[in-house]
């Protein structure tokens, strides 16, 4: 016996099957949509923290040759040297770095990002203000002795920065595999 189908029930199953795949393909969109939103939300602001996080860099180079200069050539000018000090704690305490390591307060990157805070606290500041109170002359020795403070402190903000750049990068990544997946949903729909 064959099973007909009346006219009627196989218009609305079409167009039933044609309601359903574009309900299927908007929440497809619907969910690339909101994955762009939730990575762009996530790395909002990581360019700039990613330029803060290098420029710390230049200011360790920059007290450090200030404090290397002066010890040299003769007396401190300890006024330079603690304005760049404050600069350096200014950019380290940094609005954009801040809201990095509240995002993701057991993340690497805030593991790093106190480590470099701890070093600078206990290493590098007080080796800085160490020769920045001799009373004699800074020799030779004290200032590459300070030098080898700044390059193992710069080390961790390369590693700071390296970090942040691959957090960045790997939820970009995150977002293309999102889409990706969106295109063929979309397709087989």
């Amino acid at each position: 016996m064959k099973f007909a189908m009346p006219l009627v029930l196989v218009r609305h199953s079409i167009l039933l099957l044609v309601a359903l795949a574009m309900f299927a393909l908007a929440l497809i969109s619907l969910a690339g949509m909101s994955a762009s939103v939730m990575v762009a939300e996530g790395v909002q602001g990581s360019a700039s923290a990613i330029n803060h996080a290098g420029s710390l860099r230049r200011l360790t180079y920059r007290v450090a040759g200030l404090v290397a200069a002066d010890a040299l050539s003769g007396p401190l000018s300890k006024r330079r040297v603690e304005a760049a000090i404050e600069d350096f704690e200014r950019a380290l305490a940094h609005t954009e770095l801040q809201r990095i390591v509240q995002r993701e307060p057991s993340g690497l990157f805030s593991a790093t990002y106190r480590g470099v805070e701890s070093s600078w606290r206990l290493d590098l500041k007080p080796a800085l203000q160490t020769v920045m109170r001799a009373e004699l002359e800074t020799s030779a020795e004290q200032v590459d002795e300070l030098l080898g403070h700044v390059d193992r402190f710069v080390d961790q903000l390369d590693t700071l920065v390296f970090v942040l750049e691959r957090n960045t990068e790997a939820r970009i990544e995150e977002l293309r595999e999102i889409l990706a997946a969106a295109i063929i949903a979309t397709l087989v729909v």
